[in-house]
C-alpha cells in the first residue's frame, strides 16, 4: 500500500501520531448528571513525519515521470495545500484514512544529512462537519414600524385641525396577533 498526503504520493511515512482529544468541564459536575453532557470532543490531529525522494525505488519510482524533481514538487504542493486550504486524507497503511484533514503546519528542515529528498513534519486537523435540518427552524422575523410622515406642502385642511382620534395613544396589539400575521405572511 503507498503512502499519500492527498494526490502527494510519498515514499514512506517514518511517523504517525494521531491525537484523538476530548476535555473535560472546567465547572464542577452536578451529582448524577450525565457525564457526557460535559465532555467536549475536540477535533483529531494527526502529525506526519514522512521523506519524498528525488532517487525513488519500487512502486514509488514506477508512478513518478523521469523529468521530475519529486521534492520540489512534494515542497509546492504542501504549501499550496496550506494556502488554498484544501481539504486532504491522508493515507498511512498503518490506520485507516484519514478524511477531510486541513494542514496546520508544515515544518521542512534542510541540512547536510537530508541529501536529495525532501524531509517534514506536518501537522493536520480534522474538520468536522454538522447538519442543520432548518425544515425544523421557526423563524420570528421583527418588521420594524414605520410612521407615516406628510409630504411637504399637506396642510391640514378640517376645521377643528387634527381629529381627537389622531391624538389618543395607539393600542398595542397582543404578541399572538402579530405572530398569526407573521405566519400568514410566510405560509
Amino acid at each position: 500500500m503507498t503512502s499519500r498526503i492527498g494526490d502527494l504520493e510519498l515514499d514512506c511515512i517514518v511517523r504517525i501520531v494521531p491525537n484523538h482529544r476530548n476535555e473535560a468541564t472546567m465547572h464542577p459536575v452536578e451529582t448524577g448528571a450525565n457525564i457526557t453532557d460535559h465532555v467536549i470532543e475536540r477535533p483529531l490531529t494527526v502529525e506526519v513525519v514522512s521523506i519524498v525522494s528525488d532517487t525513488p525505488i519500487g512502486l514509488v519510482a514506477d508512478a513518478r515521470s523521469d523529468n521530475s524533481i519529486p521534492s520540489d514538487i512534494a515542497y509546492t504542493y504542501l504549501t499550496r495545500l496550506m494556502a488554498d486550504k484544501e481539504l486532504v486524507s491522508i493515507e498511512s497503511g498503518v490506520y485507516p484514512v484519514f478524511k477531510d484533514m486541513l494542514l496546520l503546519s508544515l515544518t521542512p528542515p534542510k541540512d547536510a544529512t537530508t541529501g536529495a529528498s525532501f524531509r517534514f513534519t506536518a501537522s493536520f486537523q480534522q474538520t468536522v462537519f454538522s447538519t442543520v435540518n432548518v425544515d425544523d427552524i421557526e423563524t420570528l422575523v421583527a418588521l420594524p414600524l414605520v410612521k407615516k410622515k406628510k409630504q411637504a406642502g399637506n396642510v391640514d385642511t378640517s376645521a377643528d385641525g387634527p381629529s381627537a382620534a389622531d391624538s389618543q395613544p395607539k393600542k398595542a396589539v397582543p404578541d399572538s396577533h402579530l405572530f398569526n400575521a407573521f405566519e400568514a405572511v410566510f405560509d
